[in-house]
């Protein structure tokens, strides 16, 4: 009832993750963040390695993060490097990332577990999505070839599937 409380009252999230335990009946030392999800949980980010001032991640100072309620760790780092990463995205069965590096415009898939990364050629990754008739992955980009406008988009807005990253489809080229 504790967390309800919290949640009317527009108290972040991240407090109430920490008084699930609290909140909780349960005497088991599962992850606090899986006892509130009720399920395995992964989550991606990236993590600003400075002083935190590059809000929109334009620069080359991050970190690509991941955290895993079944690993027994906390956060780490997906990757070793340090570079520019933007929008990272776990695909639906939360074992590969797609992320992207917005001053080269080239998109990777970054395997969850064991950090490996391949280039899934130029654009910036905005949305991955399985269709549920064919079980096709399909990854969303923007693919345009010049500086991005204000909305941090290029045009044209391209699809391919995660399985074959040459075979992009036109979605959209009319505006930004």
């Amino acid at each position: 009832h504790l967390c309800m409380h919290f949640f009317r009252n527009k108290v972040s999230l991240f407090i109430c993750l920490l008084l699930v335990t609290a909140c909780s009946d349960s005497a088991t030392s599962a992850d606090p963040v899986e006892l509130f999800t009720g399920a395995h949980t992964r989550a991606v980010w990236i993590q600003e390695q400075g002083a935190g001032g590059d809000t929109f991640a334009f620069g080359r100072n991050f970190k690509l993060m991941g955290y895993d309620s079944r690993d027994g760790g906390k956060e780490r780092p997906l990757l070793a490097e340090t570079g520019n990463f933007y929008k990272p995205i776990l695909t639906p069965d939360g074992k590969k990332v797609v992320v992207s590096n917005r001053l080269r415009h080239e998109m990777y898939l970054v395997d969850f577990q064991q950090g490996k990364k391949k280039s899934l050629g130029q654009g910036v990754a905005v949305d991955v999505w399985q269709d549920p008739a064919s079980g096709t992955i399909w990854v969303y980009a923007l693919a345009g070839e010049g500086s991005e406008n204000k909305y941090f988009s290029t045009q044209p807005l391209v699809r391919f599937p995660l399985k074959k990253p040459k075979k992009r489809e036109l979605v959209w080229n009319k505006t930004h």
